[in-house]
């Protein structure tokens, strides 16, 4: 029975030499890391250990227990006090296969806290500062996103308890279980059918309130579902925004009214494309001599400079995009997006040269003729158009397109764009970046059929009163005649003529106003 015994107790001793040495270690703990329930002023105390929230493994809680600096021990259903100051006391208890180490540390946030080792139980003493009122909702205005826009990166806070941090505002795009997927930046555009996020730090300014766990927040008046405490006085609102809808947004207003003459009545009244999704509210001129509203009775004056500005809204079930863009008679003009509407505004500085038109009839004879032209000193050939009057006296009518080509490297450049709504546009000092082919080489001989141009030649917008014509080739194409002693008055080079030199262009020089 002895031997049996002894047998045994060997057996059980082998059995235990087996075992790896790590299956009787402790496992030494470090430092503990924690979250305590934060006095907050006006709200009750309720002991328990919901009151304290350990991060990690090993560590169990034995005793938790509130104190005011200037009163005794925190009773259950007792409220706090503003501007009390309080410490909480706990007590934990390693687990099993755990102990703590001697120089064991514990943090709860940013609260001064002292540890200690009492026996096999640490002690954690958190300091507080005074209580203050929780600042309940953080409410939030934000553009919300739009299909085709661009993220703004501008929050109002509604009250004056907080402010938004400085860049503290980041557009994020989610999936359908709201997880990031990619940050967005300033220069990405929101896209129909994904979801977007917008988190907002925000800054609490008032010294009797503070961010707690009950903190939450609302974003154009709707709760949202994260606020995330970073401490007593710094936090964040994320909110979620559905899926945007199929986009319905419009990028490009054109406007179309009367252009500014000397002499002419302000135009009070502008159309827009058949199918626009937007209309006109309201046509303003100023005067930027004295910032005087014009009336219907009013008439533009040689040499003052009006400002324009057209009011849009978009139609019902559309709305207008961030960067929007904007034509008048097919010039583009600054437009400005506001939140309701958008403004196109244009300055007109009207010439102080007085252009007279000239009675040519409604159809004539043009007769063929070459001009030899003197360019800032160097000659060339260009190829006119003449007509003649009741006395038999010629009036050369030179290509507009030639003209372009002719001046285009020149002082005087300048570029065309014609469009069967607006006519013929003229952009002054820009290079000629919309020849047709053929410049230079009109496609048709000898004398031509010629009928008036009722639509007003306009440079830089502003109606020029300058007669001119056009003939049509045998395609069917329109090419418009004017003179160039008219064509350099409105834009403002200098065109003469003497026996000795011809007909010469000076692009440095201003019109003369000599015969």
């Amino acid at each position: 029975m002895k031997k049996r015994i002894i047998s045994l107790i060997l057996c059980a001793v082998l059995c235990v030499s087996l075992l790896p040495m790590s299956a009787f270690a402790i496992e030494t703990i470090e430092s503990v890391e924690m979250d305590f329930t934060v006095p907050v002023a006006g709200e009750v105390w309720h002991k328990g250990d919901s009151n304290v929230k350990i991060w990690g493994y090993g560590v169990s809680l034995d005793f938790f227990a509130g104190y005011s600096t200037s009163s005794e021990e925190v009773h259950d259903g007792d409220e706090f006090q503003i501007g009390e100051e309080y410490y909480a006391i706990a007590y934990f208890k390693a687990n099993d296969g755990y102990m703590f180490s001697d120089n064991v540390t514990a943090s709860v946030g940013n609260y001064r806290t002292e540890t200690a080792i009492k026996g096999e139980l640490l002690e954690v003493v958190v300091h507080f500062p005074p209580a203050r009122w929780d600042v309940g909702t953080v409410y939030l205005r934000v553009t919300e996103p739009k299909a085709g826009e661009h993220p703004s990166y501008i929050a109002s806070p509604e009250s004056e308890n907080y402010h938004v941090a400085r860049e503290g505002v980041a557009w994020y795009e989610v999936d359908d279980e709201n997880t990031i997927i990619k940050a967005i930046s300033e220069n990405d555009v929101f896209e129909a059918g994904k979801k977007y996020a917008v988190n907002v730090i925000v800054v609490c300014d008032d010294e009797q309130r503070m961010f707690t766990e009950n903190t939450n927040g609302e974003v154009n008046f709707k709760p949202t579902e994260y606020f995330d405490v970073y401490n007593d006085t710094e936090g964040a609102v994320t909110f979620i925004f559905d899926a945007l809808p199929e986009s319905k947004v419009i990028d490009t207003v054109s406007v179309s009214l009367t252009a500014p003459k000397v002499g002419a009545n302000p135009a009070l009244n502008g159309t827009v494309p058949a199918n626009a999704n937007y209309k006109i509210e309201g046509v303003n001129w100023f005067s930027d001599e004295d910032g005087r509203s014009l009336t219907a009775k009013d008439k533009y004056e040689a040499g003052k400079t009006y400002i324009l500005n057209v009011t849009v809204t978009a139609l019902n079930g559309y709305d207008f995009v961030t960067d929007i863009k904007g034509t008048l008679n097919g010039n583009e003009l600054q437009a400005m997006k506001y939140p309701d509407k958008v403004i196109l505004t244009k300055y007109f500085t009207i010439p102080e040269i007085v252009i007279d038109r000239v009675d040519i009839g409604e159809t004539g004879i043009a007769k063929e003729n070459v001009s030899t032209i003197t360019v800032d000193g160097v000659k060339k050939e260009l190829k006119a158009y003449m007509i003649l009057d009741s006395k038999g006296n010629g009036t050369n009518y030179m290509r507009l397109r030639d003209i372009a080509a002719l001046l285009n490297g020149t002082n005087a450049q300048f570029d065309i764009v014609w469009t069967a709504e607006y006519g013929t546009n003229v952009y002054t000092h820009t290079p000629y970046t919309h020849p047709n082919g053929s410049e230079g080489n009109i496609p048709f001989h000898g004398d031509q059929v010629y009928a008036v141009n009722h639509t007003d030649t306009t440079i830089d917008g502003i109606a020029t009163g300058i007669t001119s014509f056009f003939i049509t080739d045998a395609n069917g194409g329109g090419h418009t005649f004017l003179q160039l002693r008219d064509f350099g008055k409105a834009f403002g080079f200098n065109v003469g003529y003497t026996a000795e030199r011809g007909v010469f262009i000076e692009t440095d020089k201003p019109y003369s106003f000599a015969d």
